[in-house]
């Protein structure tokens, strides 16, 4: 009779093991596009975290702190009637966030209701629709923004359209 010995058994690999594993890989086969999600993945951070890490209430005076230069106590600053512009900067990118979040979303949203209506219904529709995406193509972007603009009115939700 002969005895076998069982092999030891070893652990899966945690969950973070195998993301760090995955990120390290993604990161090697394209260090661009994982450099630019990191710096992404921060800007996202900084957004939420607004409250938490402004130096400074964004909408705050201080008049003896009227247009200074960069120093120890203002990082980027203050602006003409003294307020931190770091602290601006940071809140800042709560109110871009949200206006890039927005954007694509109705983006998104209403292009694919649109071709899924121009495949459903086709015929002429499709042809009308075609021509209708044609003409709004041919305006440069910052005329046609500038129309919309002017026709919706002002606001953050004018901006995301």
């Amino acid at each position: 009779m002969t005895a076998t010995v069982a092999a030891p058994a070893t652990a899966p690999p945690s969950r973070l093991r195998v993301a760090l594993r995955t990120f390290g890989s993604f990161f090697r086969r394209a260090p661009f596009s994982a450099f630019w999600g990191v710096v992404a993945a921060l800007i996202v951070v900084m957004a939420v975290a607004a409250p938490v890490i402004a130096p400074y209430p964004p909408l705050k005076s201080d008049f003896r702190a009227m247009q200074k230069p960069p120093d120890e106590k203002h990082w980027f600053g203050t602006d003409q009637i003294g307020r931190d512009t770091l602290s601006r900067v940071i809140y800042g990118s709560q109110t871009s966030l949200t206006v890039a979040l927005g954007a694509v979303l109705f983006g998104t949203t209403v292009g694919a209701l649109w071709g899924l209506a121009c495949g459903y219904f086709g015929g002429r529709f499709d042809m009308v629709s075609q021509r209708i995406i044609e003409f709004l193509q041919s305006f440069p972007d910052l005329i046609l923004a500038m129309t919309i603009a002017m026709a919706l009115g002002g606001g953050l939700a004018t901006v995301t359209v």
